[in-house]
């Protein structure tokens, strides 16, 4: 949870509109817009968005069973970029390098 605070499972609108930081101060449109984009952009990517978008996309069913009656979710492995830091597989090329020489 946000700032290490304990999860809660009931609110008012008061208390929301007096300690959310997206409702404090009766936020325009506008300026609320700008807060949630702000925001959004530190964010990072949600770990299992690809999982969450095959079965949201088909509204809450899985996909259909494989041959083998199994259902699958298929995550590309290159479709998004990674975390900083994180290293894609070399491009395939027909150069073969052998310490610090290339050959073709």
């Amino acid at each position: 949870m946000p700032g290490d605070r304990e999860p809660e499972w009931e609110s008012t609108v008061r208390v929301q509109r007096e300690t959310n930081i997206h409702l404090r101060d009766s936020p325009t449109a506008d300026s609320f817009i700008a807060l949630r984009n702000e925001r959004d952009a530190k964010l990072p990517m949600p770990k299992l968005i690809l999982h969450a978008l095959q079965v949201n996309i088909r509204g809450g069913d899985l996909p259909e069973p494989e041959d083998n009656g199994r259902r699958y979710l298929k995550i590309p492995l290159d479709a998004l970029p990674g975390p900083p830091g994180m290293r894609r597989a070399p491009k395939a090329t027909k150069e073969v390098t052998y310490g610090y020489q290339t050959a073709r």
